[in-house]
């Protein structure tokens, strides 16, 4: 793994994982910059053409699913909120033959969530997304091949990210009632 996918994983993920929902936006048009730029990285691994054309491909597609992002933002953020959810339960269960099953099923059932409960969706999505990411450099970068690593990576950075994040959305709400009530 060379120095700038390290980094297009730990910066964007620690942007994510502790500012998401105030970044929410931002996160937004990051994430499928990302998702477009390694999609079409995984599609177009095996074809013969330049690395530069390889390159300039795959972060115009980035932009094209970033600026795509912004248009349909409800769809975008189900799409990525079940795309987490379902990350999530392949990386703790990659080699049960069920587990593709059970991440669609728990990927749509955060999708759905994030409908009806937004804030604590993004927060909790953005923080999981933002410590995969990071858990994923980092254990790529360094070479931590085994699981448990990657696990204890990812497990620690969500924690803190959570505690982050839902400190700063319990301050906003707080400061909302607070003006309701002096209004």
């Amino acid at each position: 793994m060379n120095i700038f996918n390290f980094l297009l994983g730990i910066l964007p993920g620690s942007v994510t994982c502790f500012f998401g929902l105030k970044l929410r936006r931002i996160v937004l048009v990051i994430s499928w910059f990302i998702l477009g730029y390694y999609g079409l990285a995984f599609f177009i691994e095996h074809i013969d053409m330049s690395d530069t054309l390889k390159l300039v491909l795959q972060l115009l597609a980035g932009v094209v699913f970033a600026i795509l992002s912004l248009r349909i933002q409800k769809v975008a953020w189900f799409l990525l909120v079940f795309a987490i959810g379902f990350l999530v339960v392949f990386m703790l269960m990659p080699d049960v033959w069920y587990s593709i099953v059970l991440a669609i099923i728990i990927g749509l059932i955060f999708g759905i969530i994030a409908f009806y409960m937004y804030e604590p969706m993004i927060v909790i999505s953005t923080a999981l997304g933002g410590s995969y990411s990071i858990a994923l450099s980092i254990s790529n970068y360094f070479g931590l091949s085994k699981l448990a690593y990657l696990l204890l990576i990812f497990a620690l950075l969500a924690i803190a990210g959570l505690y982050v994040q839902f400190s700063c959305l319990k301050k906003e709400k707080l400061k909302k009632s607070e003006t309701k009530v002096t209004a």
